[in-house]
């Protein structure tokens, strides 16, 4: 028995008789084990109607259990459902908030078709039906602006500005000419012996290669690489292939001249 816990009289004669039913069941069941009111008579030495009543009091105990704890999963499903119910509401108060700041939307409507049939041909203009061409879009002209920078600011005298369009635009030509005076001005404001620094970026018309430089390329024709050749007199075999050409050309290629170089 545990540790401080005290039975009755009665409790005791009743437990004293369950085990000496138990025990005199080693070698096998006094009462058939499929008799169970006659068993309980048996083991507790009480009568039939006895073990009917505390049968009844039983089942009665063990309902009145069950309607507890489904009690108690209903109260406890309703307050999750009040728990959830009051943040969906929240959330969409929010949202019918922050919707209401929006502007409404724009109900489409179906454009209506006109019946032919019921207007009369004299009021059709036949030539609103037939698609037309339309006329290509130029571009506006945008402003393009030449001119030296230093750390004390824009050079006034070197700004050049011109409107750039699809037929005038930046080119070689165009930079070389805006160079050359320029470059003059600047040497006249600075003096003939201090020396002159003119940062360029990799814009093409910067790059642009004199016509002795220029060399045939890979995708050069054959036949404009064997012109090339021919002009400086270099002799080659008429089997050579073009990429035995191209050799020749590397070895023979002068050193790059750029049209920018006598401004140095």
């Amino acid at each position: 028995m545990p540790t401080g816990k005290e039975f009755s009289v009665e409790v005791k004669q009743l437990l004293f008789r369950v085990i000496d039913f138990v025990e005199n069941e080693k070698d096998g069941p006094i009462v058939p084990l499929n008799n169970v009111d006659e068993r309980l008579v048996k083991m507790l030495n009480i009568s039939q109607s006895s073990i009917t009543r505390l049968k009844h009091e039983l089942k009665v105990l063990r309902e009145q259990a069950a309607q507890q704890e489904q009690q108690l999963k209903e109260e406890e499903a309703n307050q999750v459902h009040c728990l959830r119910s009051h943040t969906t509401q929240n959330t969409t108060t929010k949202r019918r908030a922050s919707s209401s700041s929006l502007p409404p939307r724009k109900i489409p409507h179906r454009r209506r078709s006109c019946n032919v049939s019921s207007v009369s041909s004299s009021t059709i203009d036949v030539t609103l039906l037939i698609p037309q061409p339309i006329a290509p879009q130029k571009k506006s002209a945008r402003l393009a602006v030449s001119a030296l920078i230093s750390v004390d600011g824009y050079r006034l005298r070197s700004i050049d500005i011109w409107a750039c369009t699809e037929e005038h635009q930046m080119n070689s030509d165009r930079f070389l000419s805006w160079l050359d005076p320029t470059c003059a001005t600047l040497r006249s404001e600075i003096g003939d012996k201090q020396r002159i620094a003119i940062c360029l970026d990799n814009a093409p018309w910067y790059n642009v290669l004199t016509d002795e430089s220029i060399v045939p390329k890979r995708s050069s024709r054959k036949e404009f690489i064997g012109k090339w050749l021919k002009d400086r007199d270099i002799e080659f075999p008429k089997k050579f292939l073009k990429a035995q050409l191209l050799e020749l050309v590397s070895a023979n290629a002068p050193a790059k001249e750029f049209l920018v170089d006598p401004f140095e």
